[in-house]
This record gives C-alpha cells, structure tokens and sequence, in this order.
C-alpha cells in the first residue's frame, strides 16, 4: 500500500462504530419504561418487607446481642421490666380482644349440638329412631323415602296405619303383627328380601354402613313397595 493510500484510509470517519456507541448511550425510554413496570409486577409488597428486615438486621449487627441475666442480680434493665410487669397483673387496663372467627364458629357448633344432643336423648317420642341413632350427629343418612320407613316404622305398614283408621286391624295379610321388623325379617310374603337385624350398639353400626349401599337401598324398595300393595289390599277388604 502507497503512502497517499495510507494515508487515505487512515483519515476516514468510523461513522458505524460511532453510532452504536450513541446507540448504547442513549437507550430505548419505552423499554426501560417496560423494565421498570415488570421489576414492580415481580417486588411484591413481601418481598420488600423481607429485605428491610434483613437490612436493618445487618446494619445492627455489631449494636445488638442477647445475653442470660440472672434474676435478682440488681441489673437495671431486668428490675425495671419486673417492676412495670408487677404492676401490669395488680392495676393494668383490661384489653377485649375480639375472637377470631374460626373460634365462634367452633363454639356455636359445640353449643348448638349439645343442646341438640340433649333435646334428643330427653324427648319422650321416636322411640325406634333412637335405638338406631342414640345420638344426634351431622352425617347425611336420609337419601330416600325407604330410610324414613325403617328408622320411624311410619309407613305403608298395617300396625302404622291402623293408629289413623285407615286400616281396621293392625295384623299383616299372614297374621302376624304389621310392623316394619316384621315385613324386613319375617313376612311370608318378602321371604326373597328378608334382612337380619342385629341388636344393641352393632345396629346403630349396620344401619348407618348400610344406608349408603346401593343394593341394600334396593331391597328396602322391594320390601316397602310389597308392604305397600298389603295395605291397598287391606283397604279393599
């Protein structure tokens, strides 16, 4: 290359390096603008409470310190916050601090089923339901009309209807007394559908875990709906 040439080359504007530089100096406002708006979306109100936590506990460093003190050593600081806390529990002001929600809550449940508990164990009336259910609870166990037959013995039964009038005899079609015990265990005419019943705290068990099957549910209706075409027969008689 010839000295004119040299020097030719060497005296050109680098205009490209110049823009970018200016470029880089001077940034986009609408991109920091979205910078700063996303920074504010992700610093939420938590964030900036831990940092000024953990800020003014590193600028306190070297100005705090927990140390045991023995009790009764004439230390100012521990005798002045005994004597302020002696006269807190002789004349302090009384403070209502009102209960959380969830504490009503709980003690209106409480108090609302003892006073069912105990309406229901001192009632004279539904003798039968409370051999199967001594005590009252909030578990959902009435699903059909058939339930309500066997926990009350109310129902398309003989016995049940001849306290009305509506029927004149209170003895099923066999002869045997019309209850529901009767057309669940020992009727003639619902042999295909009988159903053993246990006794005592078990029955309390067996209904309620039988009460929520299918099949189970299933015989009640055929046994009920075959009690209900006595009493229509009854009725003609």
């Amino acid at each position: 290359m010839t000295e004119f040439q040299w020097n030719r080359v060497s005296n050109l504007e680098p205009s490209w390096p110049k823009s970018l530089t200016t470029r880089a100096m001077v940034p986009n406002p609408w991109a920091a603008a979205h910078l700063w708006a996303s920074d504010s979306v992700l610093m939420s109100r938590k964030m900036l409470v831990k940092i000024r936590i953990k800020d003014n506990l590193y600028n306190a460093k070297d100005l705090v310190s927990l140390v045991w003190v023995k009790a009764q050593a004439g230390n100012p600081g521990n005798e002045l916050a005994d004597h302020f806390a002696k006269i807190a529990s002789s004349c302090g002001a009384d403070m209502s601090i009102p209960a959380p929600y969830s504490y009503v809550k709980r003690v209106c449940k409480e108090f609302l089923m003892n006073e069912w508990n105990s309406y229901w164990k001192n009632s004279t009336t539904g003798k039968r339901t409370k051999e199967i259910l001594p005590s009252s609870n909030l578990d959902l166990l009435i699903s059909n009309k058939y339930v309500i037959y066997l926990f009350t013995n109310h129902g398309p039964f003989p016995a049940y209807l001849c306290r009305f009038k509506i029927l004149n005899n209170p003895d099923c079609l066999c002869g045997e007394h019309g209850d529901v015990d009767h057309y669940l265990t020992s009727c003639m005419y619902t042999k295909d559908y009988h159903l053993q019943l246990p006794t005592g705290a078990a029955r309390t068990h067996w209904t309620r875990k039988l009460c929520k099957n299918y099949l189970f549910l299933n015989r009640l209706k055929s046994i009920f709906e075959i009690s209900r075409k006595i009493c229509e027969d009854l009725q003609r008689l």
